[in-house]
Parts: structure tokens; sequence; C-alpha cells
């Protein structure tokens, strides 16, 4: 019986390693016109962070009105906007239909663990947040993609900060994690995850990031700064509501937006990024939500 697991195992993961060869053969092969696009856009703007964790790379903050109060959004390569030019970033965008000064804090490949090392790093927090504005950071924002779960448990294309669960909070751990780069097989990452680590397990998780999240953000910029959990995805039956318990305001983009966010014209090439159209649609809704 155990071999025959094995064997059924063993036969499962060669699929699905033949299927990632597949899809990987399908992205290079790709018009030379459009990755050229990305290379350009990915340095478009922005502005590099160096320390021991790796090289962090994020775009320049959009000040409308250097007296204005700000917003600062976080997340991944959704908010930093792979593969489309600055003016057509959701920070970008944001700004110029708020008047509002936005900073965009977002990095490719990055995760609650991210942000809660850049909150917790005060002279890198410092140092992208600049040039400061005169006025008060009214919201921070944080747009989770369900990519974010598998995140927690492994680094990304780079080395990432690694946080420890003890006595119920999040510790900044030293110790080296796992360098396994399953971005590269995101149908096995998936697989693993869903099958393999329960989802009330992710989900308590993902609660206590965001709570500590929240609570630097509190120490940071003050009480009157609301922590906003956008969720661009909600695909997995997460109950997010529990958390407007601890005073974090969350917000389903299905619930605001009345069109599919999956639709190819909202969607680049790669058939998984956000376009400006996607941006153009949410930003509107969003900021009604926060009465920006």
């Amino acid at each position: 019986m155990k071999k025959t697991a094995i064997i059924i195992s063993a036969i499962l993961f060669t699929v699905l390693f033949l299927y990632e060869l597949h899809l990987r053969n399908y992205y290079k092969n790709i018009s030379e016109i459009e990755l050229s696009k990305i290379d350009i856009t990915d340095n478009d703007n922005t502005f590099d962070y160096e320390d021991e964790t790796g090289n962090y790379h994020f775009r320049n903050p959009s000040i409308v009105n250097k007296s204005s109060d700000s917003v600062i959004l976080s997340g991944c390569s959704f908010v930093f906007g792979y593969g489309i030019p600055y003016k057509d970033t959701f920070g970008f965008l944001l700004s110029d239909y708020t008047k509002y000064n936005v900073y965009n804090i977002a990095v490719c490949g990055g995760s609650p663990k991210e942000l809660l090392y850049i909150l917790k790093n005060k002279p890198m927090l410092k140092k992208i947040l600049k040039p400061k504005a005169s006025g008060k950071i009214r919201y921070f924002i944080y747009t989770y993609i369900s990519a974010h779960d598998a995140r927690l448990y492994y680094n990304t294309n780079r080395k990432s900060p690694n946080f420890r669960l003890k006595s119920g909070k999040l510790i900044y751990s030293k110790e080296k994690q796992l360098n396994v780069n399953l971005e590269m097989y995101p149908v096995i990452r998936n697989y693993i995850n869903e099958h393999f680590i329960p989802k009330h397990k992710i989900f308590k998780l993902l609660t206590s990031y965001f709570e500590q999240i929240n609570d630097e953000i509190k120490k940071e910029f003050g009480k009157d700064t609301k922590f906003v959990l956008l969720i661009y995805e909600n695909d997995n039956n997460y109950n997010w509501k529990l958390l407007e318990e601890e005073g974090i305001k969350v917000i389903i983009i299905k619930d605001i937006v009345p069109y599919n966010m999956e639709e190819p014209q909202y969607r680049l090439w790669d058939n998984w990024h956000p376009s400006k159209k996607a941006w153009e649609v949410i930003v509107p809704k969003v900021a009604k939500e926060l009465n920006l």
C-alpha cells in the first residue's frame, strides 16, 4: 500500500512538472515586443533599497500636493505595477483621481512578510517614504491576492524576511528560511498549498500578520491612520470581515466593482497582472469607499 502511494505521488508530481515546463515554454514564446515593454516599465520611475534580506525595488511616490494628506499603498507586483508604465499604476491613478499624495511601497513577489519587515525596519521605512509630505497619512492600503498565502511559507526570487510565531506574536528571525523558488512552479505551489496546509491555519497566520501590521502602522503614523485590506481576489472563502473586529477596514473588490476583473481586458498579456483599465475601474470605487 505504501509503495503504491509513493508511485502515485511520483506520477502526479511528474505530470505537474511537465505541465510547468509547458507553461514556461509558452511564456518564452511571447513576442520580444511584449517582453521589452516589461523590461522598460519595471525600471520606469523606480528606486532600489538593499539590506540583509535582499534588494527591494520600489516605484517613486506620486506627490501631487506637498501640503495635502497622504495614502500609502503596499502589496506585491499587482500594486507595484509589473509590466505597466508608472502612469498606469494603482498609485499614480489614485493620486491623480483623489489629489492625495500616494506612496507605493509594494514589492514584486511581496507578501505580508515583506510589509511587516519594512514597518519594523525604521531606517528603511524612513528612506522609502521620501520625499516626506507635510500632511497626515490618512490610509495605509494593502492589496491581497491568493498567491500571498504560499509566500508566507517560502522565499520568492530573492531572500525574504523570516518571521516565527512565538506566544502569538510574529518575531523577526535572522535564521535563513529554505530558499525554494516556488514562484517558478505555480501549479506545484498551488497543489502543495491546497492539499498540505489546512486553510484555517493559513488564515490564522494571515490574520496574525495583518493584526501586527495594523499595530505597527498605529505606532508609526498614529491612531488616526486607518489600515485598509483590499482583497483583489476572494476565491478562498476566508472570512475577511473578522478582521474588521480588530479595527481593519476590509474592501473586497468584487463587492464594489460590477465587472469581472479576471476578464482579458483587465489583465496584461500574462493573464495575471492588472492592466491600466483594471485600475481605472477600481480607483474611483475605492476612493468612494474611503471617502477620498
